[in-house]
């Protein structure tokens, strides 16, 4: 195999581990959100902060290879799909190519679902928080009481208590 497809293949498969640890770093995300522990939500923030530079420090190289085979396939670059590659790769390099760009797909779509399923979590999370700070508010500043059986009820006078007192 060619030293520069060697690189290519490497590139990609440097790529899939940083999604791996992508999707790892999700998941933690998914967790610290779910247990409301926002230091672990900031360690997990600056994780992926990493990790996308990182992957974009790997999309620098692998695009600079793609514009080198260009070059020398005579294709225009964004025409140069990892399925057409493999065509131009002797083997191994082209089984190989195949089953990195296999991965890769796997890889994107879990990290797409993952990242959606995170923000759907925090945009809840975020609602009931409103919710409940909306309802607290009413309480303390409204003319409401919120009493030992759960019920709330309005208050004559215009001043709102927490707690009845009655038990």
């Amino acid at each position: 195999m060619e030293r520069e497809n060697k690189e290519f293949i490497d590139i990609l498969t440097e790529k899939i581990v940083l999604y791996e640890n992508l999707l790892e770093s999700l998941s933690k995300e998914r967790e610290a959100v779910k247990e409301n522990s926002f230091q672990d939500i900031l360690k997990s923030a600056k994780e992926k902060e990493a990790l996308v530079k990182k992957l974009e420090a790997n999309e620098k190289k692998r695009r600079e290879i793609i514009a080198h085979y260009s070059a020398k396939f005579n294709v225009p670059g964004e025409e140069l799909t990892l399925l057409r590659l493999s065509r131009f790769f002797g083997e191994p390099g082209s089984g190989k190519l195949l089953g990195l760009r296999k991965k890769l797909k796997e890889q994107i779509e879990s990290v797409s679902k993952e990242g959606k399923r995170n923000k759907s979590l925090v945009e809840a999370c975020s609602a009931s928080l409103g919710k409940t700070r909306n309802f607290l508010e009413k309480l303390v500043w409204g003319q409401q009481e919120y009493s030992a059986n759960g019920k709330t009820r309005n208050l004559p006078n215009g001043q709102g208590r927490v707690l009845n007192s009655r038990v």
